[in-house]
Formats: structure tokens, sequence, C-alpha cells
């Protein structure tokens, strides 16, 4: 797999990367680039679940309820100025899902490694 980098500004959730069931990613850094302030950063996966509707009996699609979840690496963990936090091979699956960045303040920056 090759390297997906991204550097991230804000607290709106940053969509990294589409996973499929092939995609196998060794590790993951967030370096910390903002110059005097640390950063909480979340890491996710968000997938859809589909429930029944109302009347399920029916087989149409029109009867089911949709909902995006979120599916937490980690969540609100403190980065300090000028470190780089590094999550290892044990935190991805193999997983059809998009894999979200998000930061706690509008003026946060990180840069992201994914290999």
């Amino acid at each position: 797999m090759g390297y997906t980098y991204k550097n991230i500004v804000g607290s709106d959730a940053t969509l990294l990367e589409k996973v499929n069931y092939k995609t196998v990613y060794n590790n993951m850094t967030l370096c910390n680039t903002h110059l005097t302030d640390s950063v909480n950063a979340s890491v996710y996966f968000r997938g859809i679940t589909v429930a029944p509707g109302p009347s399920y009996n029916d087989d149409s699609d029109s009867n089911t309820v949709k909902t995006l979840v979120p599916y937490y690496i980690i969540k609100n963990v403190n980065i300090p100025v000028g470190a780089t936090l590094v999550l290892d091979k044990t935190y991805f699956l193999n997983l059809q899902y998009k894999i979200y960045v998000e930061l706690s303040a509008s003026d946060s920056t990180v840069s992201v490694i994914l290999n």
C-alpha cells in the first residue's frame, strides 16, 4: 500500500481515505504542527448501519433507516506542540469504511501520514 499524506486545518471532520477489503495500513502518524497550542485529535471509521423502518415487512429500501455511525480508533487524544502520535498496525483492520480525522479547535493543525 502506498502513502497518503494530508495536512489538516480546523475542527471539521476530514476524510483521509476510503478503505476497502484489500486495504492494509501499517501505521498512521499525526504530527501537531501548530506553533503554540496542543491539539486533541480523534480518528475514526464511519460506517452506515441499516435498521428496519416503521413498516419493515415490505422488502423495499424505502422502509429502512440508514444512519452514519463513527467507530473510534482514538477519541480526543491530546498531542502536545511539536509532538507526533504514532498508531501502529494493531489499530487498522480491513473494513469497508472511510477514515476521518477530527481536531479540537478551528485553528488546530496536524500533518497526517497513513501507510
